[in-house]
């Protein structure tokens, strides 16, 4: 059974600021794996049997033609698993730790059955079941899969644009640079002054659209903010307002 994990970070937590921005390399690494998981464990199992069979295609068909259902079935799955692994969902992780649940609970019932003969092929392939469980299950690897806030590459494809935007109660002429569904980058004309500004302020995006920013970090002529909160009514706002962008409107 899967264990119960807060899809979101606490408040506050140091989660927030450590988000990727592209999609981790390692994702990649561990759904390939998992995909070409069948053609590993034959391989593997015809190694073991006898390496001259590895040149072999009459014992390769054999093999293919002689597997059981389970064990067909349990390829399967590893191999959607990892197709569903590329698609960064709490969901596809579940999928994911189920399938290696149910494929360690075969392998150990393989291991009883074969304890005193051909064991040391079922107990590679337990081992080796347990450690692609343990990676999906690491803090790092289960990150952002369980923390949507986290995937920064699907919400940081920013759209250019120029345009004056109210920062707070000053009357600075600041420009909104560009945009995205997590944040925003203000600067200032290169004759003006750039105003200090530290943590959260609210930015007025449209006449009557509010937005509360924090501060992330400060370049030559002004700021970058991230979104803080928001609610369902302004990320709809912000989408709205991209997609103008978008238009040329």
């Amino acid at each position: 059974m899967i264990p119960s994990i807060s899809p979101e970070p606490a408040q506050g937590s140091p989660l927030d600021n450590k988000g990727y921005r592209k999609k981790p390399v390692w994702i990649y690494l561990v759904a390939i794996i998992l995909i070409f998981n069948p053609i590993g464990n034959l391989f593997y199992s015809l190694l073991v049997d006898n390496p001259a069979n590895l040149t072999r295609a009459d014992v390769w068909l054999y093999w293919v033609t002689h597997l059981s259902k389970g064990t067909i079935a349990l390829w399967s799955l590893l191999s959607l698993s990892g197709v569903a692994l590329l698609y960064v969902s709490t969901w596809t992780w579940k999928m994911s730790m189920t399938a290696i649940v149910i494929v360690v609970a075969y392998n150990m019932a393989m291991f009883l059955e074969h304890a005193k003969t051909g064991w040391l092929s079922t107990l590679s392939s337990f081992l080796i079941t347990i450690a692609f469980g343990w990676i999906l299950f690491s803090s790092e690897f289960r990150r952002p899969y369980l923390f949507p806030k986290l995937q920064w590459w699907r919400s940081s494809q920013r759209k250019i644009i120029n345009m004056p935007i109210k920062i707070g109660n000053t009357d600075d002429h600041a420009f909104l640079v560009n945009i995205s569904l997590s944040g925003l980058l203000v600067e200032w004309p290169p004759d003006q002054a750039i105003p200090p500004i530290h943590g959260r302020v609210n930015i007025m995006l449209t006449p009557g659209v509010v937005l509360v920013c924090e501060m992330k970090r400060q370049t030559s002529r002004g700021y970058g903010f991230q979104f803080v909160n928001l609610n369902k009514e302004q990320i709809k706002t912000v989408k709205s307002f991209i997609k103008r962008i978008e238009k040329g409107a």
